[in-house]
């Protein structure tokens, strides 16, 4: 799993198995996207929850607020006394999910969004919303099966370099794990392009700025 250094520090990597679909494997799960891995705990968690619904996006998904207040109540510890039931009781969706962040306030994870940005469904800032959500209270019990694979680890500040810089080229589909969306060359290829391409622009405008030189000459 490709993550933000820390985002996954301490905690438990059998529980994080939990959240593969069906036929899946430990090296099928480190290349799920941030963004993907976090809608799959959400709808996890709505699903113990007994909610009927799930979510497929930070947008439109969210604006209700009625995924949040059911994921609060079913992540947070019993004596926060973080209700679901509050938020949902009011009808105008701003005050809505000003009670919903009333109730992550219970348990300090008020952060990142405001009302509006629930109700406008601001994609970035709801996945940060998220992943706080996350990072706080994960809620996730470690498999029994002693013959569970527990492959899963957390990326280093030097993968995450290294990624990024290769994401920041505009590469596409952008790069989650190193370790298999490498494997058959189609990246390499792609910056090695790109790499040729500036250096060739490099070289051009440098004979431009000799041309400009001799003229004043």
């Amino acid at each position: 799993m490709v993550f933000q250094v820390g985002l996954l520090r301490g905690i438990n990597n059998s529980g994080l198995l939990v959240l593969r679909e069906e036929g899946e494997t430990t090296e099928d799960i480190l290349k799920v996207s941030p963004k993907e891995f976090l809608m799959r705990w959400v709808n996890y968690h709505l699903e113990k929850a007994g909610c009927s619904r799930g979510i497929r996006n930070f947008a439109t998904d969210i604006q209700d607020s009625e995924a949040y207040s059911c994921l609060l109540e079913q992540i947070a510890p019993r004596e926060s006394g973080v209700n679901s039931s509050i938020p949902l009781l009011e009808d105008d969706l701003t005050k809505r999910a000003e009670k919903m962040l009333q109730e992550a306030e219970k348990i300090d994870c008020r952060a990142f969004v405001s009302p509006g940005d629930v109700v406008k469904g601001n994609h970035k800032l709801n996945m940060a919303f998220v992943a706080n959500l996350f990072k706080t209270y994960p809620a996730l019990e470690p498999l029994t099966d002693p013959d569970i694979e527990e492959g899963i680890f957390v990326e280093t500040r030097e993968e995450n370099t290294y990624r990024n810089w290769m994401n920041s080229m505009g590469i596409q589909p952008q790069v989650n794990y190193l370790y298999s969306d490498l494997n058959d060359g189609l990246v390499i290829l792609k910056i090695y392009d790109i790499y040729n391409t500036a250096r060739l622009c490099g070289l051009e405008e440098g004979c431009n700025k000799i041309r400009q030189v001799k003229r004043k000459l």
